[in-house]
């Protein structure tokens, strides 16, 4: 009778320790890291795994191999403010919608005037905050994009434009984001979207200065590194790549690609692999042991016929060949190269491609 009173009291003291314990654990969620693996994380982002490089892959910090998969969030569709009018869709239902998808990645756009919006406006950081804790809530990382850092819209992209105080104010905003973040184990910086107008050396010696400074705050940080030319009339590249390494480490390098009416794409494998752009410069850095990640593309629903067979065999080879992970571009219902058909997470038709290779391994 001792022993069933002892044997009584030890269980009440069990589950007693359940109930006291288990509501600070907080919610949980997970992260595909392969088909075969799934990792619970409480819902703070600083539980996700701390990122970094090794030769040409994204690996976790128990060394096992990550593939960043997911979608871009333009700025115009997730802000809204009286001075930049988007639609306001930053909210936590488009992320979970995403992690519903099978993202485990998202590349939100910072798409506005840094100098006025960023400096002076509490609500823009405060939602910027808010959508990198959901992602982390939903298993998600974040590239920060830096798609236009600097004073008007257009002229940001071509660095020839640029006065030494342009470049000092990017370092400025490079600066807050990493102070602000460096604590996050979910964020990573994409310091450029498009550049060119500039040399590659100067280019180099920009990312270069860029990086050290985000390293001074963040040691771990992993920076994205965008391909360039030094005019527009040229292909994006990684030649700077060639001739004027970066020479850091947890560098990803990032470029972009779509077939559309204006530029259709042969949607044959062999052709998208031997596409100039792809035979000269991506498959020279994967075989120089450098860690690629395809930030853009898609095919808009005006595009020719072959558009999504294109679309296809484009992530197919994405997957074969040792990328990186990928982005589509865009999340939501607005231009033609939307990923939903509204704001409640219903695929289009190229949103429909992405769902079938989006999780697991490849």
């Amino acid at each position: 009778m001792r022993a069933r009173s002892s044997l009584l009291q030890i269980l009440i003291l069990v589950i007693t320790l359940i109930l006291v314990i288990s509501p600070s654990l907080g919610a949980q969620t997970s992260i595909v890291i392969s088909s075969r693996v799934v990792i619970n994380y409480p819902e703070e982002p600083n539980h996700l795994p701390r990122l970094h490089v090794e030769g040409t892959y994204i690996k976790d910090d128990l060394g096992r191999t990550v593939y960043l998969k997911g979608v871009c969030f333009r700025t115009s569709d997730w802000w809204y403010s009286p001075e930049y009018p988007g639609l306001g869709r930053g909210t936590e239902d488009q992320f979970r919608y995403m992690s519903e998808w099978g993202c485990n990645v998202v590349r939100i756009e910072i798409n506005v005037d840094a100098r006025s919006i960023w400096g002076n406006d509490p609500a823009f950081r405060a939602k910027v905050d808010e959508m990198i804790g959901w992602a982390g809530k939903y298993g998600m990382y974040v590239v920060l994009d830096g798609y236009h850092m600097t004073g008007a819209y257009a002229p940001t992209w071509n660095l020839g434009t640029w006065s030494e105080s342009d470049w000092d104010y990017w370092l400025w905003i490079w600066g807050q984001y990493a102070e602000r973040y460096k604590d996050r184990t979910n964020v990573l910086y994409e310091l450029m979207n498009e550049p060119w107008g500039t040399s590659y050396a100067n280019y180099q010696a920009r990312m270069r200065k860029c990086i050290d400074m985000i390293r001074g705050i963040d040691p771990d940080a992993i920076c994205l590194v965008a391909a360039t030319h030094p005019s527009s009339a040229g292909w994006w590249s990684f030649e700077f790549e060639q001739t004027y390494p970066i020479n850091r480490p947890n560098i990803i390098y990032t470029d972009h690609h779509y077939t559309s009416v204006e530029y259709p794409q042969n949607p044959d494998k062999d052709a998208i692999r031997n596409y100039p752009i792809r035979a000269r410069f991506w498959d020279w850095m994967l075989t120089n042991g450098r860690c690629v990640w395809i930030g853009e593309f898609n095919a808009p629903e005006d595009t020719h016929p072959e558009g999504l067979i294109w679309l296809r065999n484009f992530i197919e080879v994405l997957n074969e060949d040792g990328y990186a992970g990928w982005a589509g571009w865009n999340w939501g219902d607005q231009t033609r190269y939307r990923l939903c058909t509204d704001w409640n997470g219903n695929p289009s038709p190229s949103g429909v491609v992405l769902q079938d290779y989006l999780g697991g391994t490849r």
